[in-house]
């Protein structure tokens, strides 16, 4: 639930944040994983001790990360107070996604670490796919809503017409391309 909850948290707002800023934001997994794992290992400790078996350079490369994070989110705080509401809320929900993804991942971890039978990663991966995929189909239909209802963009989208548009563009013959006009791709009649 946690990917699948992360993937959606990109999915629909991925396409409403700048390009170079969504490298950027999935940095972010990094410092949040490591505070995640600092918190989980002191409350595990009874909050005894630092909590912590990272050395002064995580510490740096974490602290450098979180900086160019700040720095990157002051063009959008600038855009936010300007009135594009929609593109702040957008990176906010986009950045956010790193929670549950840091979270998974320590999931996994913990049950590859803590488990006393040895397990393949490659079969709790295989697991976790196969539960998203489980989960992923009967969502799809609510999520192809959601699209619609304008959460997202401050324009009007008919409904599903992001992932119709994508299956066209995915399924569509060589010949017949889209191109791309005041923001938007438009398929050729």
């Amino acid at each position: 639930i946690l990917d699948l909850s992360k993937d959606y948290m990109m999915i629909l707002t991925g396409s409403f944040v700048a390009p170079t800023l969504t490298v950027m934001l999935l940095q972010g997994q990094i410092p949040s994983s490591m505070f995640l794992t600092i918190t989980k290992q002191w409350i595990k400790r009874g909050g005894n001790g630092n909590g912590s078996d990272y050395r002064t350079i995580h510490y740096l490369g974490a602290g450098v990360i979180t900086f160019s994070l700040f720095l990157a989110f002051i063009p959008v705080i600038s855009l936010w107070i300007e009135g594009a509401n929609a593109f702040g809320c957008n990176t906010l929900i986009y950045f956010l996604s790193c929670i549950p993804a840091s979270a998974s991942m320590l999931y996994k971890e913990q049950a590859l670490t803590d488990y006393r039978q040895p397990m393949d990663p490659n079969m709790l991966n295989l697991n976790v796919d196969i539960y998203q995929l489980l989960l992923l189909i009967p969502l799809t239909p609510i999520m192809m809503k959601v699209q619609s209802l304008n959460f997202f963009s401050n324009e009007t989208t008919a409904p599903s017409g992001t992932i119709i548009e994508g299956l066209q563009c995915f399924f569509s013959p060589k010949e017949q391309e889209p191109f791309f006009s005041h923001g938007k791709y438009i398929w050729p009649s």
